[in-house]
């Protein structure tokens, strides 16, 4: 009997300081686009940016403000977004190309065709674009299709010249050389599906 009454003060006392936590639920009663969330970030104001299936939302923590083609934005359907801190430049990816909102512009990139967009990284002065068939990179108003038979899903900072690409073929390295395969076999030839 001590023993049962023991645990069940034990369980109280840790019932009675657990730490509870409060959600409050947005949507599109509330002033979202789109019930479909695709992608979160934050800018250097502290905006949240949600990009959904049926266009773009800014959240100031209190009411939210939509954008769609009506604004410029490339596709109303969001894959990714990124804030670049450096140059507080928030990219917009959509299937029809990036759209770059900068000083309260919005300035449309169209693809030439649709991409599935999987993945964004500025790096050396370039946006990064990880798709399901290859690697896009943008400067100077330019498209570069790095074209590969495998699909990219994340791509990170290896150094200063090498970027990380996982894909459902392995682990590559792309470099000005190209792509290479990752060269520990232990690891190269799995399906990957994020790296950090």
């Amino acid at each position: 009997m001590k023993k049962h009454l023991l645990t069940l003060l034990l369980l109280s006392t840790f019932i009675a300081f657990s730490q509870q936590y409060s959600f409050i639920r947005y949507g599109v009663r509330d002033g979202l686009a789109q019930s479909q969330v695709t992608d979160v970030c934050q800018d250097n104001l502290g905006y949240l940016w949600i990009g959904t299936q049926s266009g773009l939302s800014k959240f100031d923590g209190e009411e939210f403000i939509n954008f769609s083609i009506d604004n410029v934005l490339t596709d109303n359907t969001i894959h990714k977004l990124l804030f670049d801190s450096t140059d507080n430049v928030l990219w917009i990816a959509t299937p029809k190309g990036i759209t770059e909102y900068n000083n309260h512009n919005f300035i449309s990139h169209p693809f030439e065709s649709n991409l599935k967009i999987n993945d964004l990284l500025v790096f050396n002065d370039s946006l990064f674009i990880a798709t399901n068939n290859g690697l896009v990179v943008y400067k100077n108003e330019t498209y570069s299709h790095y074209s590969s038979y495998f699909n990219i899903r994340q791509i990170i900072k290896k150094n200063d010249s090498v970027l990380f690409c996982d894909s459902n073929q392995g682990l590559f390295e792309y470099s000005e050389t190209g792509f290479n395969l990752f060269e520990d076999t232990l690891i190269n030839k799995l399906n990957y599906s994020g790296i950090h």
